[in-house]
């Protein structure tokens, strides 16, 4: 009758364990958890839509994000770094140089713009080296 109770005891702690050990930044970082698809990408009036040949995602979790390129035939890129946002401002860094740049015309460091962001969809603004704003819309995927 020992043994029985003494096995119950260590499930028991092995299954409060298990789930208490299971969340990260308490279990919510908002609204930018998961996979974004981009969807089109406008400057001033016109809004053009990405390549055709190449897909993009955005996925964030806890600090991390995955930059993952999909091409027409399926060959696949991808890069990680960290993100972080504060003040409706979305900074990425990607700071291991073995992993390509693939979000176009930006460095290892770049500073975008939460224009909206709901669960279903994100719209950011990128500020452009001769001034203006362009303006990323992704879905969520």
């Amino acid at each position: 009758m020992k043994t029985l109770s003494f096995r119950y005891t260590i499930m028991a702690a092995i299954s409060l364990l298990i789930l208490t050990g299971c969340t990260t930044n308490n279990g919510d970082i908002g609204d930018i958890l998961g996979q974004w698809q981009l969807t089109g990408i406008s400057s001033g009036d016109e809004h053009a839509t990405p390549d055709t040949d190449t897909r993009m995602y955005w996925s964030f979790q806890s600090t991390t994000i995955k930059v993952l390129t999909v091409s027409e035939r399926h060959q696949t890129s991808e890069t990680y770094g960290n993100f972080r946002i504060s003040d409706e401002t979305l900074f990425l860094d990607f700071p291991d140089e073995r992993f390509p740049m693939l979000i176009p015309e930006t460095g290892r460091q770049s500073e975008w713009q939460i224009i909206s962001l709901s669960s279903k969809s994100m719209t950011l603004g990128k500020p452009l080296a001769g001034g203006g704003t362009q303006i990323w819309h992704f879905r969520k995927w």
